[in-house]
């Protein structure tokens, strides 16, 4: 979802956000589903604050509702996946290095991105990945001098993942 142009309203931000994350769990929890859900940097990172304040105000507290969907995940009882992402922008998979981040890692302002298609890679890596569930990570891109190149091998990159509490 797009926050920048979906989000018209509190009820907006709150279905799209949390009450529709709820059904989809139920449907999980009937299921014995697994869920992916993707989210944003800037739920609860500390150095995002600036994201976070500017998305409430604006936004309907998109990033209120956005973290109360996570914390249904993560007391729902099910096999979950949350993959945030940074302002999503077009382009080449790998053009930019990819880093897979887990909080509480800093985030700096301008390594707050992601290239979509890497996005949807990581998605699917971490379907196929045991390392992944249970787990809240970020996936960045970040500028070339700042981050060793990745090469998308993802099981790497995800065999340090640590189980969210």
């Amino acid at each position: 979802m797009n926050w920048k142009g979906i989000i018209n309203s509190s009820h907006d931000a709150k279905y799209a956000n949390y009450l529709a994350t709820s059904n989809v769990v139920k449907a999980c929890q009937k299921e014995n589903a697994r869920l992916i859900y993707t989210s944003e940097t800037g739920v609860d990172e500390p150095s995002l604050r600036w994201k976070r304040l500017f998305g409430n105000i604006f936004y309907y507290n998109y990033f209120g509702w956005k973290l109360k969907a996570e914390q249904t995940i993560r007391t729902s009882n099910i096999d979950y996946t949350i993959i945030r992402h940074g302002e999503m922008k077009y382009g080449k998979p790998n053009m930019f290095p990819v880093r897979v981040v887990q909080p509480p890692q800093e985030i700096s302002r301008k390594e707050d991105f992601s290239i979509r298609t890497d996005v949807s890679r990581a998605i699917v890596a971490a379907l196929q990945s045991k390392n992944t569930i249970g787990t809240t990570f970020s996936i960045q891109n970040a500028q070339q001098s700042e981050a060793s190149p990745f090469k998308e091998n993802w099981f790497s990159a995800f065999s340090f993942l640590k189980k969210d509490k």
